[in-house]
């Protein structure tokens, strides 16, 4: 190795010179601006991969969709509505470990799916997987409810997904979708 090539050489220099323009323009490229620095991206040609790490979503959530359930049982009553999964209290370890968010994100997923599809007939709704999901999941708890309880299964039920402000009390909830009334068999 000559002196004057440095401890990396010529190659070592070049590959240095690259991963920081990569990291430069990969840096640039996460600016909330999409309009001047989105242009970067498009000039991958090679294909390179210019990731897109943006810390938020472009349009981030700023309300929550909450669901709630209510049941008709042996007698004929309706009970009141309930919430079937409640929102817990956050903690600050949570800012570092929070592996139930994923949980809490999917139910998001779904009970937004299932409001983007409430301009279709109520039958056409009751066909899609976001709609079956949800009805799943009441369904699930309405029986090991009863089952724990050991009163008679209800005749079936019905579930609401509302939206609101979270952890913001001060924001009255808007019921977006009411379902049909879906029977329970034994």
């Amino acid at each position: 190795m000559d002196d004057k090539d440095g401890p990396l050489g010529v190659a070592g220099a070049a590959a240095a010179t690259a991963l920081a323009a990569w990291f430069t323009v990969t840096a640039l490229s996460q600016h909330p601006d999409r309009t001047n620095f989105d242009r970067i991206r498009h000039l991958d040609w090679i294909g390179l991969g210019i990731p897109d790490w943006r810390f938020f979503a472009p349009n981030p959530a700023q309300q929550d969709y909450r669901l709630f359930h209510r049941s008709l049982d042996a007698d004929g009553n309706e009970t009141a509505w309930r919430e079937a999964m409640p929102m817990a209290p956050r903690r600050w370890t949570q800012a570092l470990w929070f592996p139930s968010r994923r949980q809490d994100k999917g139910f998001f997923d779904l009970m937004s799916q299932t409001v983007t599809l409430m301009n279709e007939p109520r039958a056409k709704v009751a066909d899609t997987v976001p709609y079956r999901l949800l009805a799943g999941h009441v369904e699930h708890e309405l029986r090991a409810e009863r089952r724990h309880s050991g009163r008679p299964l209800p005749r079936g039920f019905q579930f609401l997904v509302a939206q609101d402000g979270g952890y913001d009390d001060e924001e009255t909830p808007s019921y977006l979708f009411t379902s049909a009334f879906i029977p329970l068999t034994p």
